[in-house]
């Protein structure tokens, strides 16, 4: 065979710098597919798994409604009080927060120690809704020992206050059938104590005088945001605690609400973490580029 029959006939290794980039081609494909899943399919999931993880959520329970008679005795109402309790994590001295506990609320320095010692935790109660004095007194003392000059310069006792609502019926039993009283629901799984109305008028209208919860949003111990709770409503009656009858009451021009469920917020992708996955994807196909420049400049052997 003649070698004029092999002039224009293609190489048999020609194919061979077209490989490679068929491979990175492919890899570059996967790897925009999995960008594109990650970015609109699963970040919102994956945006709230991360703000679960490094935020915590206190609800603030709304003032349940009052309920009156009809000449505007009030049958029950929700005061204010305030629930003490010390995080074990932020106290400098154990036995200075249980002297100063023991000062104020009474009783004796080892009744306190116990919580201002616990371990694996953050929240450890001291008093379940006291008086509103009282928790300012222990503000007071706190203040006064830890101030420049004082006792307990600059010293962080662990102590902390929530304020909550106490149900209360200021007349006692009178009445008691009609209006009804409250439970105290212990909702677990968000942290949450909440009265539901059990029996009486607590119970016909409890949508009306529950309201709706707020929360706040913090991360490592700084407010990030928070939302208050929703105004609760009143009742009024035609009845009066003096009188042995009572006939179907009348409801407030007051729209019900839900109670809130928690709270979940998907943030988008930060600019700066798409700008470094953008980076180093035009990296990869830069790199493909000159992977293929190096294959095409690559001399071919011949094998005549």
């Amino acid at each position: 065979m003649s070698a004029s029959s092999f002039v224009g006939a293609p190489h048999p290794d020609s194919s061979r710098p077209f490989i490679p980039i068929l491979v990175f081609a492919a890899v570059a494909v996967l790897l925009l597919l999995r960008l594109g899943y990650l970015q609109v399919i699963a970040a919102p999931a994956l945006s709230a798994e991360g703000e679960d993880a490094r935020m915590a959520y206190d609800w603030v329970e709304p003032r349940r409604g009052t309920i009156y008679d009809r000449n505007g005795v009030v049958l029950a109402t929700s005061v204010e009080s305030t629930t003490i309790y010390v995080d074990p994590v932020e106290v400098d001295d154990a036995n200075a927060t249980a002297e100063v506990l023991a000062e104020v609320l009474g009783g004796e320095k080892s009744d306190y120690l116990e919580a201002a010692t616990m371990a694996n935790t953050r929240y450890a109660l001291v008093e379940k809704q006291a008086d509103v004095e009282v928790g300012e007194r222990l503000r007071e003392r706190t203040a006064e020992l830890s101030a420049e000059g004082g006792e307990r310069e600059g010293m962080d006792f662990g102590i902390r206050y929530k304020t909550e609502w106490r149900r209360e019926y200021p007349n006692g039993r009178v009445g008691g059938q009609v209006i009804g009283l409250c439970n105290l629901e212990v909702d677990t799984e968000n942290n949450r104590e909440y009265y539901v109305g059990a029996t009486g008028l607590e119970l016909y209208y409890d949508d009306v005088l529950a309201g709706e919860a707020g929360y706040t949003r913090e991360e490592r111990a700084f407010p990030e945001a928070s939302a208050s709770p929703r105004r609760r409503s009143t009742v009024r009656t035609s009845s009066s605690p003096s009188t042995s009858s009572c006939s179907k009451p009348w409801r407030s021009a007051w729209k019900p609400t839900k109670r809130a469920s928690r709270p979940t917020a998907a943030a988008p992708l930060s600019w700066t973490a798409a700008r470094a996955r953008y980076t180093r994807l035009r990296r990869f196909l830069c790199s493909i580029r000159r992977t293929e420049r190096r294959w095409r400049q690559t001399p071919l052997s011949s094998n005549a």
